[in-house]
């Protein structure tokens, strides 16, 4: 049984798990990731990207 505090389940529409399973072999050629992982990888590439625009908008504003 999987640990709760460390998984949780989501529902999401079939349309975008179909994009998910694409994108499942895309992301490292010649290897299929779990659905999962996938949206482990947008989650942190998507949070990491928010904070290099909040961190760059930071910096404008000390600038001018």
């Amino acid at each position: 049984m999987c640990d709760s505090k460390r998984y949780v389940t989501v529902s999401i529409k079939a349309e975008v798990y179909d994009k998910l399973y694409q994108l499942s072999k895309q992301i490292v050629p010649g290897v299929e990731l779990s659905i999962a992982k996938v949206i482990e990888i947008i989650a942190k590439n998507s949070s990491k990207n928010r904070m290099n625009t909040k961190n760059n908008n930071n910096i404008n504003k000390e600038i001018n």
